[in-house]
């Protein structure tokens, strides 16, 4: 019997080299009594990690008019995670100017730095670094595309304090709905795309253009915030994300920042590597793992203590973050 990551490995190969992949390719790869319900839910999955793909007629293929709906189905799964997650990074990039904040709904949004030292969030094990980051005239940030690095942006974006703080923010990004979030005149913060070819899947710009770019502009960040579809534990430990090309733009962005930063919500840590998956960063290669409070108690420890023998801090957000 076929495994279901064998199956949708090859068709992200073959929807990368070719547009599509038939049904009957599948069921000669896999075996005759591949049935419709099995590659329909293979389909499925794929597209809850963000590709945008269906399924019709026998074939499965890139859809790229419904490219904003899928986006807006993604938005709306593990929302409270999305903004557990995003609380806690844009409290790290903001810094402790939040104590600025306007009183209201909006305060609730970020941690206060008591909040976001405390060991419920751990932020603590990175403080020095956070400092120097909070001490620069100019804080330059870089985030990837995904829907929980745009719950970060949009935060930001709302963020109720002097514009003397926000002023200091550029950002870099590869994504376009984050430059939507992020650009236009009503924030004093500057924003960059990196320039290639649009991904229309994730709405990013990525592969080897985007990287021809990045280098052009000798690109140095202060804090990359990278998304992961997935961190791998165990003997093949590393964060991963479909696709080469955009595994390369997140490799990228980490390789260019002094601190290094990756979001994934507790549903995405496993130890199961699925052959569809293309790493972009080694467990070690990072400074720390930003995640929401859904792990059990009795797993965190461990997980911890695996991150940490890998040089990583893990920090975690709360429940009842709020909406974004």
């Amino acid at each position: 019997m076929s495994k279901p990551k064998d199956r949708r490995a090859y068709i992200l190969r073959e929807i990368d080299q070719k547009g599509f992949v038939k049904h009957g390719d599948l069921r000669q790869k896999f075996g005759e009594s591949l049935g419709v319900n099995s590659i329909q839910a293979d389909v499925e999955h794929l597209v809850d990690y963000g590709l945008n793909i269906v399924s019709e007629n026998g074939m499965i293929f890139r859809e790229n008019a419904h490219v904003p709906q899928t986006l807006r189905v993604r938005k709306n799964k593990k929302q409270e995670e999305k903004a557990q997650i995003a609380r806690v990074v844009a409290s790290m990039l903001l810094g402790p100017e939040q104590s600025s904040l306007n009183e209201g709904a909006n305060t609730k949004r970020f941690y206060s730095r008591e909040e976001l030292m405390h060991e419920e969030i751990g932020a603590c094990s990175v403080e020095k670094e956070l400092s120097k980051l909070w001490d620069k005239n100019v804080r330059v940030l870089g985030t990837d595309s995904g829907t929980t690095n745009e719950a970060v942006c949009r935060l930001v974006s709302r963020a109720k304090i002097p514009c003397s703080t926000l002023s200091r923010l550029r950002f870099f990004t590869n994504c376009m709905t984050h430059f939507e979030v992020l650009g236009g005149l009503r924030y004093p913060f500057e924003v960059f795309v990196v320039g290639g070819q649009i991904r229309n899947l994730s709405d990013s710009v990525t592969g080897e253009l985007a990287i021809k770019c990045m280098n052009a502009w000798d690109l140095k960040l202060d804090v990359a915030v990278v998304a992961a579809t997935n961190l791998i534990l165990g003997s093949t430990a590393a964060y991963t994300c479909y696709g080469v090309e955009e595994a390369m733009v997140k490799s990228h962005f980490l390789a260019c920042a002094d601190f290094k930063i990756v979001t994934a919500d507790s549903s995405k840590i496993t130890r199961d590597f699925s052959l569809g998956a293309s790493p972009f960063a080694n467990l070690d290669s990072v400074d720390c793992l930003v995640t929401d409070a859904g792990i059990h108690k009795e797993e965190r420890a461990g997980l911890k203590e695996e991150l940490l023998s890998a040089g990583v801090n893990i920090i975690s957000g709360i429940e009842d973050s709020g909406s974004i």
